[in-house]
């Protein structure tokens, strides 16, 4: 909100945000410093339309499959069976995952495999 005698506030304001935007364009156009700057295990994603690309790294939680750890990408809950006497053999449920809720989805990524990198 502008009340008056603010000029001079409002004119510093807009003066640091237009330093703000031109210091972006500068960092768009020269681009990346080197490969090897960039933490491990991450990558420039291009897909996001971005010129410079954005700083991806493996998801944590599904190790880079983009699948749910709680249903193995299922949707259901497992539930093994032991009775039938096949050791190893999973069964699923009806019951949807309480992890993804259904989707069979990583829920830290979405099911990309790739994260923003946390710092």
């Amino acid at each position: 909100m502008y009340y008056p005698g603010q000029e001079a506030q409002l004119r510093a304001a807009m003066a640091e945000s237009e330093a703000f935007r031109q210091q972006i364009e500068a960092n768009h156009a020269r681009g990346p410093a080197e490969p090897s700057a960039a933490p491990a295990g991450s990558t420039a994603d291009s897909s996001s339309g971005a010129s410079g690309g954005v700083q991806t790294q493996e998801c944590p939680r599904c190790h880079g499959s983009g699948q749910c750890n709680g249903c193995e990408g299922t949707g259901h809950k497992d539930v093994t069976d032991a009775v039938s006497g096949q050791m190893g053999e999973k069964k699923y449920s009806s019951e949807m995952c309480r992890t993804c809720g259904g989707s069979g989805k990583c829920q830290l990524c979405g099911g990309k495999g790739r994260t923003l990198p946390i710092w």
